[in-house]
Order: C-alpha cells, then sequence, then structure tokens
C-alpha cells in the first residue's frame, strides 16, 4: 500500500488528535522453519507497517495529539512458535519507547497497550490456558484512556504481573 496516499488523504481532513494502530497478523505456523517471504510478510505487517504509518502521520498530528501503539504478550520473551510476529511485537515496542523518548519535549502523548489474548478472529476456535478479553471492553477501555499520558499498560492488567513471572524463568 502507498501509505503516502493515505497519508494525503487524512491530511485534508486538517490535523489529527488521535492516532491508534491496532495492526497485526499472524500466521498458523511461525516456526525457525518460515520461509523468508513469510518472515518478511509478518515484519512488515507487524513493525514495519505501524513505524512508517506513524513516521508518516507525525508530522499530521496536533501539538497534543495522542499516538498508541499496540504490541503483544507475545513479545515477552523468546518462544518455540510465533517467533517471527514475537520478534516484530517486541521490535515495536522498543519504537514506541524510543518515540516516547523522541517526542518528551512536545506535548503529545505516546501510548503503547501490551495486549494478552482477546475474543477475536485470530483467537476462534483456540483454546487458552487464560480468558480472553471482550474487545468491546478493550476499545472502551481505550478510548477512555485516550488523552491520558503513560508509556504502556497491559490488556487485560494482570499479563504485567504474569510477563514478569515468564521473564524470570
Amino acid at each position: 500500500y502507498n501509505y503516502a496516499t493515505l497519508v494525503e488523504k487524512l491530511s485534508r481532513w486538517g490535523e489529527l488528535q488521535h492516532v491508534l494502530l491496532p495492526i497485526g497478523s499472524v500466521m498458523n505456523i511461525d516456526d525457525i522453519e518460515l520461509s523468508t517471504d513469510d518472515t518478511n510478510r509478518l515484519v512488515k505487517i507487524n513493525f514495519l507497517g505501524p513505524v512508517n504509518m506513524v513516521k508518516l502521520l507525525l508530522s499530521s498530528c496536533k501539538k497534543n495529539a495522542t499516538i498508541t501503539g499496540f504490541g503483544s504478550i507475545a513479545d515477552a520473551r523468546g518462544r518455540n512458535a510465533n517467533i517471527a510476529y514475537s520478534a516484530a511485537k517486541r521490535a515495536l515496542r522498543s519504537f514506541f519507547e524510543s518515540l516516547r523518548h523522541n517526542q518528551a519535549h512536545s506535548q503529545r502523548k505516546i501510548q503503547f497497550y501490551i495486549l494478552g489474548y482477546i475474543d477475536t478472529q485470530l483467537s476462534y476456535g483456540i483454546k487458552t490456558p487464560l480468558p480472553k478479553a471482550n474487545p468491546d471492553k478493550v476499545a472502551r477501555y481505550v478510548y477512555s484512556n485516550r488523552n491520558k499520558d503513560f508509556s504502556s499498560k497491559y490488556i487485560p492488567f494482570y499479563w504485567k504481573y504474569l510477563t514478569f513471572i515468564l521473564k524470570i524463568l
């Protein structure tokens, strides 16, 4: 997709107040044997897509805009499965940390959500060890926090503690 064309179309609406980037894709088989093309595809969708959108949209944002990215608990540590996806999401979290530092001198708020299991078509039919969050509740929570200044939050909140334990292991 031509990001510059999209930014041009969006700029016709005026300055942006909120940019939300709930972008992501997984593959059924994402292990060390994943082809180079499929690895590149996952990295482009889960990392480079949001990064390039932020870079292009930043100049169209209001001085006090909020830019919100969405990651995954899959980035908590290296894994045997979802290798490219997890690595891309870990890179995306790092990018948002750097973006927050870059914009510290401005009034812009840079937010990042680390999502646990969400009840979407990506998790349809999959048994998860913990409950899946309701996407409507997640959306309401993100919306209610749209003007708050924080670096990252876990949804559901208990993943903060679980990922801490995973990192120790």
